[in-house]
């Protein structure tokens, strides 16, 4: 053993004195080739590839195609038992990067991953995002499964018409969650209600009411549509619009509202048609009841609320007041537009002819710093700091309807200076006009551009101060529609306190402040139109002091002649520049007496054409027929036609 170690020992003495006498060499890196054992061609090494499956785009197929390709490449190249295997961060990366280049590669356009490839449940939830009845009927179009989807889930329940007595209706709406989920608009209709009216899906209409009632149901049939009724809101969680108009039914607003509050949050207009609304908490002689407690609980989304009564006598009280409606109102702080009007029954439930809700509890506490469009009509005011205060708090007011009001309040309202700042509209008495006019604004100057609802006969009150707080105050009026006129006289004072008036409708004509009836002559038949003015000269002359005048309403001027003589009429001045045109050949087929009226009609249109240069647009000689009359200058040149018009600019 001695004589083995001295061996090696001086084998490497030998070693090193060799390497000590020949030239030094360098020692160079071994290539990745030179680390493979055996024998054969050298092979290359493996490149580093990151295996972060976040570091790969979903929407890039090459770039995953690029990875995955140099990934399986390198495979031959490793050593061992590791040959054609891939770690586990490699598999998970070859899995998502198939995932990502699979959709483009793919032939079968049914085998792609696209969203119709979701599950229902997903999509249902999708589609549940549209409420417009185009949108969702848009996409029920694209392809079958969307059109599954949409048209039974979503397209029959965003609007929902029932009465309140429709258990099946309401049934099927509580015992489907998901479905109840989609409705957006519910209105619980009369029981009187046309068939036609009602709004329903067909999966309720396949059952019938008497399915769901007993024999127990005679003495207690309202308290069970009440608690389906209840059951059925209380699923809407997505509603956005309520209307309530069951005024033959005990159940009422004040047993839905808490409903209401607890479950529809996402709530935002709000319209109640019953006279249930305006009853007192209790009547005279009964101890006051006690209101159960909401909390605190508001409808933050709720822009809008109507509350009207009806004429039946059905939910008729003969006191009637506002404390249910101030009840429903206080959970709506963000309100923007508000209504709320009293019409007295037809029957005589009141305690007199002149009992009209008691609004000065509601002026006096009622507060929205949001609202800019508000109506009321038909209420009863005595105090004199409610009504001024109420008006002076809503400084963003932009649209201000008061109709029918009553009281001392508003016979003597006075509102501050400035006052008001935003109204641009204002339907009122004159003596509510006369108090906005004269708050006025910064520079003196009112802001209204809209007048409506006022008087200018010499028998109405308030109608002196009213034109002349107009002369001081009402250089920005643009809009005026009349109650009522006395006569010419009227329409010529008006002219000169507003001559910039662009519209003008003068209602009806006034004796002794009522509504003069038509002479025996001048009352058309049914299914006749009415005479028009004789006295065309005598009008034109008082319009002539609104020199910026477009649009006039309220007077008839033109004779009524037949459809084909009209036609005839604008087909000539479409023609008369043609070289071939013939007035002989146009006028073959009018008979005489169309063409004596159309002779007429066409002094008429050059009288008001010569008095009033910008009027363009009046009144048809049939009301309510959706057409007018439309003035066309060519030039000196003035020619009448008649024209279809929307039943909103009607």
């Amino acid at each position: 053993m001695r004589g083995s170690i001295d061996e090696n020992l001086g084998h490497s003495s030998l070693c090193t004195a060799m390497s000590a006498t020949s030239k030094p060499v360098t020692a160079r890196p071994r290539k990745a080739s030179t680390l493979v054992k055996g024998r054969g061609p050298p092979r290359k090494a493996l490149t580093a590839v990151d295996t972060n499956t976040a570091a790969y785009s979903r929407t890039e197929p090459f770039e995953a195609f690029n990875c995955l390709l140099k990934l399986i490449g390198h495979l031959p190249s490793r050593v061992g038992a590791a040959q054609y295997k891939l770690t586990p961060d490699e598999h998970a990366l070859t899995v998502h990067l198939l995932a990502i280049v699979e959709p483009f590669i793919s032939t079968a356009p049914e085998a792609r991953r696209t969203i119709t490839r979701q599950p229902t449940e997903l999509l249902d939830a999708i589609v549940g995002y549209l409420d417009a009845p185009t949108d969702l009927r848009a996409l029920a179009l694209t392809c079958k499964r969307f059109h599954a989807i949409v048209v039974p889930r979503h397209a029959q329940y965003r609007v929902v018409r029932a009465p309140a007595s429709a258990l099946r209706v309401w049934h099927h709406l509580a015992a489907n969650r998901a479905l109840a989920a989609n409705v957006r608009r519910v209105e619980v209709l009369d029981e009187r209600a046309a068939p036609g009216t009602l709004v329903v899906p067909s999966a309720a209409a396949q059952t019938t009411d008497t399915d769901l009632e007993s024999t127990d149901d005679e003495l207690a049939r309202h308290d069970k549509q009440g608690r389906f009724l209840l059951r059925a809101v209380a699923r809407m969680v997505n509603l956005t619009e309520f209307s309530w108009s069951s005024n033959h039914s005990p159940t009422g607003i004040d047993d839905v509202w808490p409903t209401l509050l607890k479950h529809c949050s996402g709530l935002r207009e709000v319209r109640v048609h019953d006279n249930l609304v305006f009853a007192p908490l209790y009547e005279e002689g009964e101890d006051a009841p006690t209101v159960e407690a909401h909390g605190r609980s508001i409808l933050p989304n709720v822009r809008s609320v109507t509350i009207e009564s009806t004429k039946h006598a059905f939910g008729a009280n003969r006191s009637p007041a506002l404390c249910r409606t101030r009840a429903v109102l206080d959970h709506c702080p963000n309100l923007e537009t508000l209504s709320v009007s009293y019409t007295r029954p037809r029957a005589t439930t009141t305690n007199g002819a002149n009992a009209l809700p008691d609004a000065d509890d509601f002026l006096l506490y009622s507060r929205w710093s949001q609202l800019s469009n508000l109506s009321l009509a038909r209420l009863h005011s005595s105090s004199f700091d409610a009504f001024s205060s109420f008006l002076t708090y809503h400084n963003r007011l932009q649209s201000l309807r008061l109709n029918g009001l009553s009281g001392a309040a508003i016979a003597t309202l006075e509102l501050p200076v400035g006052a008001l700042p935003c109204l641009r509209e204002l339907e009122a008495p004159n003596e509510v006009v006369t108090a906005v006019l004269a708050c006025g604004a910064v520079g003196g100057t009112s802001p209204l551009e809209t007048l409506k609802g006022v008087r200018v006969d010499a028998g109405s009150k308030g109608a002196t101060a009213m034109l002349q707080g107009l002369r001081e105050h009402g250089h920005n009026i643009r809009h005026v529609e009349l109650a009522g006129y006395g006569d010419l006289d009227d329409i010529r004072r008006l002219a000169s306190c507003a001559p910039d008036v662009t519209w003008l409708d003068v209602g009806q004509r006034l004796v002794r402040g009522r509504v003069a009836p038509a002479a025996p002559s001048a009352a058309p038949h049914k299914g006749e139109a009415a005479a028009p003015a004789s006295n065309t000269v005598e009008w034109a002359a008082a319009l002539a002091g609104m020199p910026e005048l477009a649009r006039l309403h309220g007077v008839r001027f033109f004779y009524e002649v037949s459809q084909g003589a009209a036609a005839a009429n604008a087909a000539a001045a479409t023609a008369s520049s043609a070289r071939n045109f013939n007035p002989a050949t146009m006028n073959a087929s009018i008979s005489m007496t169309d063409r004596s009226r159309m002779r007429k009609n066409d002094e008429v249109a050059g009288m008001l054409a010569w008095r009033c240069p910008k009027l363009r647009r009046l009144d048809h000689w049939e009301e309510g027929g959706g057409r007018a009359i439309i003035l066309a200058r060519d030039g000196e040149r003035v020619r009448w036609e008649v024209r279809r018009v929307a039943k909103q600019e009607v």
